[in-house]
């Protein structure tokens, strides 16, 4: 089966998760056997048999053999919460689920939470969902490409000058593609998995954007020596024909200018596509991102592709929400 036709999974199903987890107890369990994979560890001392769980305390356990306590969720994304587990870990299985997007307003409907807390609460999860290992995993064949996130400039209101008379200031205008105000983010799609990675792209000391030192800095973070880099004809990925980096990669081109987008497995269509995702969910789920946390949501729809066929997509996300 080619990867086309596989199709994405959901991480669980309500009914399922109500079976798994009946309780505060048995979400808290879960977490701790994922954590210390099956051996609850005082972190103290190491003792891993003397431990017992306090009273009334769930996420509070105490060592007999150095007489302290400690949680389980400290040095997680949970440490500082109020909430219960189990209510995190709904919000994680409805945030795997839709594919395109989780807006805390759906969250704060979902567990009767603020806004606030519900804000807080998804960038606790997309903290997690960037804590992963991604140095030179990426071979065989790649595409990379970069893309501009930012909505369209608004009408200024209508004023009035020093006479009563009324003015409309005309709208800015903010050209698409290159040399667009808007901020660039460079990414980088393995053809054998499917699976991604992007970085925002914030402009060097120069002011420069997307210049050529900073899109290899991208493609040796994720790419092995010998890969094959398919692009466009953007002119900063030259730096990849030099002598020294030929020696690491082999370099193919497509020209979009010349109207081509494919010569035979030359194409660039695969991380544009992963483009259309992300454009779409902040279209159609969050509407509005600052540049703030802009990496945050990219590392969101990163984490939704490279696991949309795993069905133990869960616990995964579980795993990297340990920060520590």
């Amino acid at each position: 089966m080619t990867n086309k036709s596989k199709r994405a999974v959901s991480a669980m199903s309500d009914d399922e998760f109500d079976a798994k987890f009946p309780s505060e107890k048995a979400a808290v369990d879960w977490f701790i056997d994922i954590r210390y994979k099956g051996n609850l560890t005082c972190p103290h001392c190491g003792e891993t048999i003397s431990i017992y769980r306090e009273r009334e305390r769930l996420k509070v356990f105490h060592c007999s053999q150095c007489n302290n306590s400690f949680s389980p969720i400290k040095g997680t994304i949970f440490e500082k919460t109020h909430l219960s587990i189990i209510r995190w870990f709904k919000i994680i299985k409805n945030f795997l689920n839709d594919r395109a997007g989780y807006s805390a307003c759906h969250v704060t409907r979902d567990i009767k939470v603020t806004y606030k807390t519900a804000f807080r609460m998804l960038h606790q999860i997309r903290i997690a969902m960037a804590n992963r290992e991604i140095e030179q995993v990426f071979e065989g064949v790649v595409e990379v490409d970069e893309t501009y996130v930012g909505g369209k400039p608004r009408k200024t209101n209508a004023v009035l000058d020093k006479e009563g008379n009324t003015i409309v200031k005309p709208k800015i205008k903010n050209k698409r593609g290159r040399g667009t105000n808007k901020i660039p983010v460079s990414g980088v799609k393995e053809r054998s998995t499917g699976h991604v990675y992007a970085k925002v792209m914030f402009p060097n000391k120069e002011g420069k954007k997307l210049s050529g030192k900073q899109l290899l800095a991208v493609i040796e973070e994720a790419c092995k020596k010998g890969t094959v880099i398919n692009t466009d004809e953007f002119r900063s990925y030259g730096i990849l024909n030099s002598k020294v980096n030929k020696e690491k990669y082999i370099h193919v081109t497509i020209n979009h200018k010349k109207g081509q987008y494919v010569n035979g497995d030359i194409h660039t269509n695969g991380i544009e596509n992963f483009w259309s995702v992300i454009k779409n969910g902040i279209r159609g789920v969050y509407h509005h991102i600052s540049v703030k946390y802009l990496q945050r949501y990219v590392d969101e729809f990163c984490f939704r592709q490279n696991t949309r066929l795993d069905t133990n997509m869960f616990n995964v996300l579980l795993k990297q929400c340990i920060l520590v």
